[in-house]
């Protein structure tokens, strides 16, 4: 037993330290996301941003769902188990499958992107037909983005592979790179641009294509060091490979039920009145920062870590390291939900109150934030749970839970979107992940046992803890002048002051609450000082 218990702490520290690294990295790559918005704000009227936005709609959805969505999910299992059970040749034969096939499957889907992107346009665009200026200017803005998706979805297989052989920093900072071509691009095209003639706009889907063609190549190199970069062969026969496409038709599925959330959104918005479509974009963006640094980091930590358990039919571990997983999760989720929601008018006054972002499209941009920021919780709970299953390689189950959910979703955006236009569809893309955690876990049941009466008590901890913090926080912000775009140092120094006075708050109460999660932290950023020490 005691053996057992070094073992389930040794395994939630391992996630702990690695989603650290995946956290550390991908913040910075989510810092310089804010900082490339905050630009594009400033720069580009919300006519050019909503064209903007909605072009890069499909190509990204697509990125999402066949590189960092099904496809990377289906590898990362398959090849987990080649690296634990196979020999050398299997694991060479099979990468070179699955380097061959994706190749050939992301560019077909490219190509075809570029030709059919008028028809692709008026299908999740239908608003914009009214508008010929700003349809036109959408689809040559899609066909010229398309081909991201080549790049993009073999750097995110590229990712996979590196992470079943416990590399997550590195390849988690790869997307920085984008962000400061895209932010270059954005400073020193568009005069160039104009000089011909040609809409500033297209400055951002030069650097799009850029960034995502340097960023493979900065993939490829780190792959070098592990021997993973192999001829590609489009072996169709190849029993991994097989087990690949096994899981990826209904995690395909899956994803792309989930990916119809964000279609629909931004089809929706095109009927909204202008500037609906970047309100909403805006708060997405900002609420993907906690959900991309944390959530998504401990879901890219936990994954090889439970595949290789099940792999190992070790699944008492297992239990114990989701339960570790989970409660790491909502250690950080329920806070950061309370924060989002006080600081929705302080966060987009500060990040995008400049230059072409005005005074009218202040509110219904931080009103969407605040609106989505309840589904922060459910997010990571969806972000943690969802691996356990593919950890069984079981993919049937996340598909049918997320086709509930779209259903739910739909209905939601429907009913709110015609009182409370933009805000209603804010509203449900926050119900929409907390009623799919609550069904996954009700399905995991199914698998594992799950400690609810310590999972609640957890939860009730957190919650106690994270109402103190935003005592602290509404008291603070009362003092900004967020309207003021003028008071832009005054404001950032009580947001500031708000933030880092909350979260010791939060820390502290939560360290007397007993919560081991707060110790957890300290010693991991402890260690992590001491290393740096010592080189």
């Amino acid at each position: 037993m005691e053996i057992q218990k070094v073992q389930v702490e040794e395994n939630s520290r391992e996630i702990a330290e690695n989603a650290s690294g995946v956290a550390v990295a991908t913040l910075v790559s989510r810092v310089l996301g804010l900082i490339r918005d905050t630009v594009i704000a400033a720069k580009f009227t919300s006519f050019q941003t909503d064209c903007f936005f909605m072009a890069f709609t499909i190509p990204n959805v697509l990125r999402r769902l066949l590189g960092e969505g099904a496809l990377n999910a289906a590898v990362i299992p398959v090849y987990a188990d080649y690296v634990t059970r196979k020999n050398e040749n299997e694991r060479r034969l099979f990468l070179r499958s699955l380097w061959g096939s994706s190749t050939g499957l992301l560019f077909l889907i490219s190509f075809l992107g570029v030709i059919f992107s008028p028809l692709i346009v008026r299908l999740y665009a239908w608003g914009f037909t009214s508008i010929p200026e700003k349809f036109d200017l959408t689809t040559n803005l899609n066909r010229v983005m398309f081909p991201y998706l080549f790049f993009i979805g073999l750097t995110a297989l590229s990712s996979g592979i590196l992470n079943v052989h416990k590399k997550f920093f590195t390849p988690a900072l790869s997307p920085a790179i984008w962000n400061i071509i895209i932010i270059a691009s954005a400073f020193s095209l568009p005069f160039f641009l104009a000089s011909y003639g040609i809409n500033t706009i297209y400055a951002l889907a030069i650097g799009v294509m850029s960034g995502g063609f340097i960023q493979l190549i900065y993939q490829f190199f780190l792959q070098l060091k592990t021997g993973t970069i192999l001829p590609p062969k489009i072996d169709l026969k190849n029993e991994g490979f097989k087990k690949v496409i096994k899981l990826m038709l209904p995690l395909t599925a899956g994803f792309g039920i989930y990916q119809l959330d964000v279609l629909l959104s931004r089809l929706m918005a095109s009927f909204l009145p202008s500037g609906s479509v970047s309100y909403l974009y805006y708060g997405m963006r900002l609420i993907d920062f906690p959900q991309g640094v944390l959530f998504l980091a401990i879901g890219t930590a936990s994954l090889p870590l439970m595949a290789k358990l099940s792999a190992e039919s070790d699944i008492k571990n297992l239990e114990k390291t989701y339960m570790g997983a989970l409660s790491l999760s909502l250690f950080v989720s329920i806070p950061a939900t309370i924060a989002f929601i006080i600081m929705a008018k302080p966060i987009v006054s500060i990040i995008f109150f400049h230059g072409a972002f005005t005074s009218s499209m202040l509110e219904p941009t931080w009103m969407a934030l605040a609106a989505m920021s309840p589904g922060i919780l459910g997010t990571s709970i969806v972000r943690v749970t969802t691996p356990v299953f593919y950890s069984f390689m079981d993919t049937k189950t996340p598909v049918k839970v997320s086709a509930w959910n779209l259903l739910i979703y739909l209905f939601a955006s429907l009913v709110l979107m015609i009182p409370f236009k933009h805000i209603g569809l804010a509203i449900a893309l926050s119900i929409a992940p907390i009623t799919q955690s609550l069904q996954l876990i009700m399905h995991l049941t199914k698998k594992i046992r799950i400690d609810f009466k310590q999972l609640i008590l957890f939860f009730l901890r957190c919650t106690f803890s994270s109402i103190a913090m935003a005592v602290f926080m509404l008291i603070v912000c009362s003092f900004g002048k967020w309207d003021n775009s003028k008071k832009f140092l005054f404001n950032i120094y009580i947001a500031l002051l708000s933030g880092a006075g909350g979260i010791s708050i939060y820390l502290v109460m939560c360290f007397l609450s007993g919560l081991k999660e707060t110790k957890l932290i300290l010693d991991i950023i402890k260690s992590r000082s001491l290393k740096k020490q010592k080189h």
